[in-house]
């Protein structure tokens, strides 16, 4: 008689309703309850899976709810919800249509992100992504990865900007620098341009002043020949009978070439 009687509680506290109803469901409390009592082993099996299963519905209705009330949940927490709504037949509730609109979402977004990321973007549309991401409130790892390469991104903006803005002084090394980092960014950005012209204008003036200042086939640098103000400088070459190495003093630092056709050659500043 008692497990007859605890049978009909059981299926008291289940809905006969086709839609289940959070608010029409008995509690937690009574439903474990009723799972915990010693007469279980005469409830028919189909009741007691019943009562477990009412208790999944409530379970997942509540970490549904902690769920919104989050500013940004992942986006695999939102997946993995929509998903177990499915399997518990939730899925004309309220919250689980939300959080699948959150999730859809999220997940259209993703696919843009993606295609942006397998790419080199421009840093505008990095941004605008970034925006778009931040605003649907949820946490993705591809909005992680853009915002970091934005911030890379502005960093090196803010630097290569700084070294423009001083009309083209900025050093070799620092443009140099800019101009590698800028390649390793996976980003475009407005000053990229800029900084390789700058880098080019330097090459370009070190090109033209070492075929000023140091005759082909000079052994010393550009530097060691601007440092040395014309005085005479130690060089070493190759003797004429193959012999070795040679070393010897040269009249002046801008006639150390070794060929006679080219130290012939008037250089700038040369008064022997």
């Amino acid at each position: 008689y008692a497990s007859r009687a605890h049978a009909r509680e059981a299926e008291g506290a289940l809905q006969g309703a086709a839609r289940w109803q959070p608010s029409d469901a008995a509690s937690e409390e009574k439903l474990r309850s009723l799972l915990r009592r010693p007469e279980p082993a005469g409830l028919t099996l189909p009741a007691a899976e019943s009562l477990s299963r009412e208790l999944e519905r409530l379970g997942w209705v509540r970490e549904a709810a902690a769920l919104s009330e989050e500013p940004k949940p992942r986006l695999d927490a939102l997946k993995e919800a929509t998903s177990r709504a499915d399997l518990l037949g939730l899925s004309h509730l309220p919250a689980a249509a939300s959080l699948e609109r959150r999730a859809a979402a999220a997940s259209k977004w993703c696919g843009r992100a993606n295609n942006a990321l397998r790419r080199r973007s421009y840093l505008n549309q990095l941004q605008a992504l970034s925006a778009e991401g931040a605003a649907l409130g949820v946490a993705t790892e591809q909005l992680e990865e853009i915002d970091e390469r934005v911030a890379s991104a502005a960093r090196w903006s803010e630097r290569a900007r700084a070294a423009l803005a001083s009309g083209g002084s900025a050093s070799v090394e620092e443009a140099v620098a800019l101009a590698t980092e800028a390649a390793a960014l996976d980003v475009t950005v407005a000053e990229e341009g800029k900084v390789k012209e700058l880098v080019q204008s330097h090459e370009l003036w070190a090109k033209r002043a070492t075929g000023a200042f140091v005759k082909r086939g000079c052994g010393a640098s550009l530097l060691e020949a601007l440092t040395h103000r014309g005085e005479p400088l130690e060089t070493t070459a190759e003797s004429e009978d193959g012999g070795g190495e040679q070393s010897g003093t040269t009249a002046c630092c801008f006639c150390t070439g070794n060929d006679a056709a080219t130290t012939s050659k008037f250089m700038i500043g040369c008064d022997a």
